[in-house]
């Protein structure tokens, strides 16, 4: 459900930070959309921790914003 894809998006997030602080680390310029990658990586991976924190996932929809459908 919702949880997984939530968590394979992370896990996707924290792979594409880690390559490419591995690049920079080896000395490597990023180019700018793979900055933009970093800050997308990074943003997300922040508000999911901000909405783990504030309990935002424990129910299935806290605001009712969705009825019920899947996003992805």
């Amino acid at each position: 459900g919702s949880e997984m894809c939530i968590r394979d998006r992370s896990i996707d997030a924290t792979k594409t930070l880690s390559k490419l602080q591995n690049r920079r680390i080896s000395g490597i310029t990023l180019s700018e959309k793979e900055e933009e990658a970093c800050e997308l990586a990074t943003g997300y991976l922040y508000l999911l921790r901000l909405c783990k924190d504030y309990g935002m996932f424990d129910s299935d929809d806290p605001f009712n914003l969705f009825n019920k459908e899947t996003l992805h």
